[in-house]
């Protein structure tokens, strides 16, 4: 589509087919620092702790055929903890997958295709769009995209699946 700056072209509901310039700050939710989370809305929370935790996570329950999380993992770093790496999990009906990003710019992944689309590792990092440098960032064939440079991340996804995500996002 032709939108302009700023704006992305955006699937409206996940049902449909329909699409609309929306600004790109709109479904993006950030962890950063201590770590401190930007919400999907804006609101800033604090994340204390060494844990896993359950960044975003989608489920079918809103008729689309994909479920999908992100996990964000702290470690301490004197007497705070900072975001060490994110999970994407992605689970549907004739693929899965797991991708791991960490603060040192390193990816690990797997993948299991049984309709035959990716076959190599090669065609999955071309699959995800990965791009690897100083930072890491790929995107799903559903509109979410996954950032992390150091200890920050940041998570985008479409308009479409707002109001029906779960987690400290």
């Amino acid at each position: 589509g032709n939108c302009p700056a700023r704006h992305t072209c955006q699937r409206v509901q996940l049902d449909s087919s329909d699409m609309r310039c929306i600004e790109n700050s709109v479904g993006k939710c950030s962890a950063y620092g201590d770590p401190h989370v930007m919400t999907y809305d804006g609101a800033i929370n604090d994340v204390y702790g060494v844990a896993n935790y359950t960044f975003t996570q989608f489920n079918t329950s809103f008729d689309f055929d994909i479920n999908w999380m992100v996990i964000m993992e702290t470690r301490a770093t004197g007497q705070v903890s900072v975001a060490t790496s994110f999970t994407l999990i992605v689970d549907a009906d004739n693929f899965t997958y797991e991708i791991q990003t960490d603060e040192r710019a390193n990816v690990m992944y797997a993948y299991n295709f049984t309709n035959g689309l990716v076959t190599s590792d090669e065609e999955f990092e071309q699959y995800i769009g990965l791009e690897k440098k100083s930072a890491i960032r790929f995107s799903t064939n559903f509109g979410v995209s996954l950032y992390q440079k150091s200890t920050r991340g940041e998570i985008t996804v479409p308009y479409a699946f707002m109001g029906k995500l779960q987690g400290i996002c």
